[in-house]
């Protein structure tokens, strides 16, 4: 089966559902979109990072107890949240030097840097998401901190926190991952209109 054109899992029905605890069938999840004709779509970071956290998934799951219809939700929502993460990664690429890294099975960072050349100060943004699977479902919570790498002494606690409130503590829909670039563009203004505070870093 494909999911989007992204995804090609294969399983064995027989195993699923069965009713009394039996072995796991093979079952794997590939990804295809780095081939898809006539746009592919390479593997990036966060794609790779929701790719594995969800094989693991997948061969943790005891199948005789498990429907193929709650597989296809956990597949359909774990990469909806993928997809997601990537829309707003994009979109802080438009604006700000940006990188992505898994950090553990159950965690990967974004980090994006603001520079203010007017101020000598560059700001970084680190992003952490942290995702965990089950029955289907797709939790997601999101850390926000800032760091001022050079330049004015702003306090980090209140960037952290402004861009806490502004970009909230999920993962959102896809369409509405604008709001890190947002966040980081609204900061960006308010420093800006800050200034110099007289403190270097």
């Amino acid at each position: 089966m494909t999911h989007l054109s992204d995804l090609e899992l294969y399983f064995q029905p027989s195993f699923f559902s069965a009713g009394s605890e039996g072995p796991n069938g093979s079952i794997s999840l590939a990804y295809i979109g780095d081939s898809a004709i006539p746009h592919p779509r390479p593997l990036t970071t966060s794609k790779r990072f929701f790719l594995q956290l969800l094989r693991a998934q997948l061969h943790c799951i005891p199948q005789s107890t498990t429907s193929i219809a709650q597989v296809l939700q956990l597949v359909k929502n774990g990469w909806a949240t993928a997809l997601a993460v990537a829309e707003g990664v994009r979109w802080l690429e438009h604006s700000f030097v940006t990188e992505e890294s898994i950090l553990s099975d159950e965690r990967m960072g974004v980090s994006a840097d603001m520079l203010l050349p007017a101020l000598q100060t560059k700001v970084r943004v680190n992003f952490e998401v942290g995702v965990s699977m089950g029955e289907g479902e797709v939790q997601t919570e999101v850390g926000v901190k800032a760091e001022v790498v050079y330049g004015e002494k702003y306090g980090e606690e209140k960037m952290g926190a402004f861009l806490r409130d502004f970009c909230g503590e999920v993962i959102k829909e896809e369409k509405d991952m604008t709001c890190w670039a947002d966040g980081m563009c609204d900061l960006k203004m308010r420093l800006k209109k800050t200034g110099r505070k007289g403190e270097r870093k």
